[in-house]
């Protein structure tokens, strides 16, 4: 070291970065020695002193940050000074908390600009680093939420701390590194999120829960060794395989559907076997990947989003409302949020989803008044037989709490060597053979197809020289294209309807609907459209199937109710249904 070196202005401000008091000492003595070698102890120490005078009154003494260990060097600034003291202007202290930027990102999905800022933690010692929206640092009520990141900021020092990221970010622009990110797990290009490092979740922090239970842990041979034995019960193997679909869809271009492990018996293994299949991506607990079921729809929904192209398993799915199940399954089935306008009355990001939802539940989840759509999109599985022994249960649980997240990565690697094009000709042969055997609808058939490709897939990857799931493992969750059509679900439940409430087709009696003979019912149209209305069916929507499949009639004027009267009621308008079977 030459008297240049020791008195040049890095020593001190090296000296003076050093948090520990008795280090910093230690070092001076160090350099004290030093000076008195270069006949120098004069200089160094009234430079020292100067330093230390400049410290005390809380100017800094150079506008460079130089901060132990920093995740960004050479960073500078004008106005401000960032040491490991805190942040100052013109020597007054405007924060306690070090903090800068050290990567600018832009979110390849929404296309954002996304910050990542890394704060000192002085009690610590150490760096700890976060991503936020870049809003948050321009106006005076969004930097608040730093506080949540242990950032000391407050109303009084929010305009002084805005001005500061404002000027490090523009000082720097040239020195701040650049990144893409994203807001979801799964697909993002040829790249799926977690399993490829270079992709930088921007909403990491509030899904944290989620984000670090999709890892790996304990042994994977064990894990192996009692999946194995387990999948040898099609309920089993049928839950994994939803699991494995999951990631299929967005690129196969599917929509969003639920497998629903159902039997109005309990304890007999239906959870167990859902954890097992959670097993295969990460922690299948109630700590990790297992999601309640008397959540929010709003919930369910950024939950969803995140996972987006991962399925989401929730455990006792009976526990939802009756009054709120309908929209929860219509929206998780349609795989996109409703829109919104946030506080400055602009469009909210939408969230989106691809994957599928396993369910475990007390009953069947599909309702007569569903529409073909969402009707379609669901596979209700009846457990009629035990998924997993009672006495075997907590063994199993056991040992998948402890060793799990090793089969996501394989499959992963396994589909992307497949490649998608023949993964999509595999399932389009299922579908063909589902439509015309079988008589599924042609959406729902893609839902079980994929679920038995993605098993074969597994198989070939994870567990060879297994029996196959098949089509008739699978053939009494198959909704007929007649089953689903709602013109006709509509008329099945009218016809029920009118046949509890005859007496209201007694012409003497008070409230009466209208008239009942042996081949029709001549009915109050203003009646029949409010009790198709409380089976959540609209008159308006299925009147033309209903005419092209013989059920109405139109009069001589083309028209489906016709102004007459019956006996002594009111002349009103009645329509003309048929009784036949559909």
């Amino acid at each position: 070291m030459t008297k240049e070196h020791l008195l040049d202005n890095a020593t001190f401000i090296e000296i003076f970065s050093i948090s520990s008091e008795i280090e910093r000492a230690r070092k001076v003595i160090e350099l004290t020695e030093k000076a008195k070698e270069l006949k120098c102890q004069r200089e160094f120490s009234r430079m020292l002193k100067v330093y230390e005078k400049e410290l005390a009154n809380k100017v800094s003494f150079d506008n460079e940050i130089v901060i132990k260990d920093i995740p960004l060097n050479g960073l500078h600034l004008n106005s401000f000074t960032c040491n490991n003291k805190g942040i100052f202007k013109k020597g007054e202290k405007v924060c306690y908390t070090p903090v800068i930027i050290c990567e600018i990102l832009t979110n390849k999905e929404t296309k954002n600009e996304k910050v990542r800022l890394a704060v000192y933690n002085i009690r610590t010692k150490k760096w700890e680093t976060f991503v936020v929206d870049n809003k948050c640092l321009t106006s005076n009520s969004r930097i608040l939420r730093l506080n949540d990141y242990k950032v000391s900021v407050d109303s009084e020092n929010a305009r002084e701390m805005v001005k500061y990221f404002t000027e490090l970010k523009n000082e720097n622009i040239n020195i701040i590194p650049t990144g893409e990110c994203f807001s979801s797990l799964g697909w993002n290009g040829n790249d799926f999120a977690p399993y490829n490092n270079l992709n930088i979740l921007d909403n990491a922090d509030d899904f944290k829960q989620i984000f670090n239970s999709i890892r790996e842990q304990g042994e994977y041979n064990k894990w192996l060794e009692i999946v194995k034995e387990t999948r040898k019960n099609k309920y089993v193997k049928l839950a994994m395989a939803t699991t494995f679909a999951s990631p299929l869809l967005e690129k196969l271009n599917v929509m969003p559907y639920i497998v629903n492990l159902w039997s109005s018996k309990s304890g007999n293994g239906k959870t167990v076997g859902c954890m097992i299949a959670m097993s295969c991506w990460g922690d299948p607990s109630t700590k990790g990947l297992q999601f309640s079921s008397d959540s929010t729809l709003n919930y369910y929904m950024k939950v969803a989003s995140f996972l987006k192209n991962i399925t989401m398993y929730c455990d006792e799915f009976q526990k939802v409302r009756s009054s709120n199940l309908d929209e929860l399954v219509m929206t998780l089935a349609n795989g996109k949020d409703k829109g919104r306008l946030n506080i400055d009355r602009k469009s909210e990001e939408e969230c989106y989803w691809n994957n599928t939802f396993l369910f475990t539940n007390n009953e069947k989840v599909t309702k007569e008044n569903y529409g073909e759509q969402v009707f379609n999109r669901i596979v209700d599985v009846e457990c009629d037989g035990v998924v997993v022994e009672s006495n075997e249960g907590n063994k199993i649980v056991g040992i998948i709490k402890e060793n799990f997240g090793f089969a996501g990565k394989i499959y992963i690697e396994y589909i992307t060597k497949v490649g998608f094009k023949v993964i999509n000709e595999r399932v389009q042969k299922y579908v063909e053979k589902l439509c015309n055997d079988y008589s599924a609808t042609a959406k729902q058939a893609v839902c079980i197809a994929t679920l038995l490709v993605a098993n074969e897939l597994s198989q070939e990857c994870l567990f060879p020289n297994e029996d196959n799931l098949t089509i008739d493992d699978i053939k009494e969750s198959i909704n007929s294209k007649q089953e689903t059509e709602t013109w006709r679900k509509a008329y099945r439940y009218i016809i029920n309807d009118f046949t509890a409430n005859d007496n209201h087709f007694d012409t003497s009696y008070t409230e009466c609907w209208g008239r009942s003979a042996d081949y029709y019912y001549e009915v109050n149209k203003g009646k029949l459209v409010e009790r198709l209305k409380n089976g959540q069916f609209e008159f308006d929507s299925i009147k033309k199937d209903w005419e092209k499949n013989g059920i109405l009639e139109k009069n001589s004027q083309g028209r489906y109710a016709t102004y007459t009267k019956f006996g002594d009621l009111k002349k009103a308008y009645y329509v003309h249904i048929n009784k036949i079977e559909v």
